[in-house]
């Protein structure tokens, strides 16, 4: 699908986002594999994906990527950064359904009381999901940040003295 038919991710279905969300986490392991990842690592990282620990997966590449030298690093936020936006939506989806249920549970008069308990359980449980997702891609987002900075010119920054003694 061409970007200009695609819709935007707040109009997407649970379905799509989660397409969209492993569609991004592919992208990041692939970049990773054809840096030189370890194969082990790489399985690590699909097992995380396919399980659908996609905030797990997202968090180990971003450690293991930036702390690789040959893994273009610019590359690599560009992609974790759209990958976390859609982990963003995928849980803030996965919230409003949640609450909808619960406020439809407690219109209900028939609704038994522990059926009522675990999914405000559930609903509660999706609420830290999505606010952790949240913390994330403003975390991410700042080290995106950080990478679009002009780099200083030669002779720029703190002046260094050069006593030829090691520091302590």
């Amino acid at each position: 699908m061409a970007d200009e038919d695609r819709k935007p991710r707040h109009r997407l279905g649970a379905d799509e986002l989660l397409e969209e969300t492993q569609g991004a986490s592919a992208k990041i392991v692939n970049l990773l594999e054809v840096n030189g990842l370890a194969a082990e690592s790489i399985e690590h990282l699909t097992s995380l994906t396919k399980g659908g620990d996609f905030m797990g997966s997202l968090n180990l590449a971003r450690r293991l990527g930036l702390s690789m030298p040959d893994v273009p690093h610019n590359d690599l936020v560009v992609l974790l950064l759209d990958a976390w936006d859609c982990v963003v939506y995928k849980t803030g989806h996965t919230r409003k359904q949640m609450y909808r249920k619960v406020r439809l549970l407690e219109a209900d008069n028939k609704t038994e009381p522990d059926t009522l308990d675990r999914w405000k359980g559930e609903r509660d449980k999706a609420e830290r999901e999505s606010a952790k997702a949240n913390v994330a891609y403003v975390t991410m987002r700042e080290i995106a940040k950080s990478f679009k900075e002009e780099p200083q010119e030669e002779g720029e920054g703190a002046p260094v003295e050069q006593t030829g003694e090691v520091a302590p």
